[in-house]
């Protein structure tokens, strides 16, 4: 542990033209008797580590020095550091999963470990390319539950969760396989019952980690199995189908409120424009109900011609809206419509 502190903190200064100690004792959390041990090691180790006093001071490094780190991926990154290099470039995710911090540490050993030629370009990358996850409109998903989850998958250890489903609250023992991160919403493949499926971590109500450890299958691929299932769970969802005429503006919201998965039907389908320029596509809905809350976001830039229930219930909404904004015209809020008056006797 003080080993791959000591690199850290040698790697931190290479990478900052100077540090105090009280600075270094906040980040790597530990006391400031600790970082004067540390340094003192540094020291006696020959590294040229040095003390610069007054407001501007701090640790420094001799001019010129860098560090000789050969092996590095073998002999320098810790097994938690080696784990969170995987979610470079996703650095809430790590923070998400208590990774933070040693992602930041991975990080700085490997541009250290890099050729001097390649370091500057490594940094522009970093600089100048950002992943955020999430689309727009949403949150980043912050589940209570996600570090501990996070050490059962690291840990092959089984957890009793009580989780919300639509159909009310469950509660069973789970073998944590693996976390997916979609969309921003953290999602939990686990082994329950000799089965695998799919939980979202931020339903689940309460977590106790349990003693018992389990064997993870050897042939187990996380990725490939999200792939399946995600296919899989498009094609259930997807269970019928809906003609629409789009005009022009309706096609163009279309890209912008819909799904890939609609998008690319609309895509495949579209006939060619009629004489007003709309045209006609066949898209796949989940049922009536949730196909009109969705259609309904595109106005009267769309227009369903089949199935008959759904067209129905779109007029219906439609009806019920166009009654409503109508009567609120007729008696306006903070006006009398009539009938008797208030604190009359």
């Amino acid at each position: 542990m003080r080993e791959s502190r000591l690199l850290s903190l040698l790697l931190l200064l290479e990478q900052r033209r100077a540090a105090t100690a009280t600075e270094l004792a906040a980040h790597f959390e530990v006391s400031l008797r600790t970082i004067y041990r540390d340094m003192d090691a540094l020291s006696a180790a020959g590294v040229p580590v040095y003390a610069d006093r007054g407001p501007t001071g701090g640790y420094r490094l001799l001019p010129g020095y860098r560090a000789r780190i050969d092996g590095l991926i073998q002999n320098g990154l810790t097994p938690g550091e080696a784990a969170a290099l995987y979610l470079w470039g996703f650095p809430s995710a790590a923070a998400n999963l208590g990774l933070g911090d040693r992602l930041a540490d991975a990080e700085r050993k490997v541009l250290a470990a890099l050729p001097p030629g390649a370091r500057p370009q490594a940094r522009v990358v970093r600089e100048r390319f950002h992943l955020d996850a999430p689309g727009w409109f949403g949150e980043d998903d912050q589940p209570a539950h996600l570090t501990a989850v996070a050490d059962a998958v690291f840990g092959q250890h089984a957890v009793s969760v009580r989780y919300r489903r639509w159909r009310g609250e469950v509660t069973r023992t789970i073998e944590p396989l693996g976390l997916v991160l979609k969309g921003g919403v953290w999602y939990l493949v686990a082994a329950a019952d000799g089965q695998c499926r799919i939980y979202r971590v931020s339903r689940i109500l309460s977590l106790e980690l349990l003693a018992q450890r389990f064997e993870r299958p050897a042939d187990f691929d996380l990725a490939a199995y999200w792939r399946s299932w995600s296919a899989d769970f498009l094609t259930r969802m997807y269970q019928a189908e809906a003609v629409i005429r789009l005009s022009p503006r309706g096609r163009a919201l279309l890209e912008h409120l819909f799904d890939r998965t609609t998008r690319q039907a609309a895509e495949s389908t579209a006939g060619p424009p009629d004489a007003d320029g709309w045209t006609r596509v066949v898209l796949p809905i989940e049922s009536v109900e949730h196909a009109a809350s969705n259609l309904l976001r595109l106005g009267t830039e769309a227009e369903v011609v089949a199935p008959e229930a759904l067209r129905q219930r779109i007029a219906e909404i439609a009806g019920n809206l166009a009654a409503r904004y109508a009567a609120s015209r007729l008696a306006p809020e903070g006006r009398d419509s009539g009938g008797t008056c208030r604190g009359a006797p």
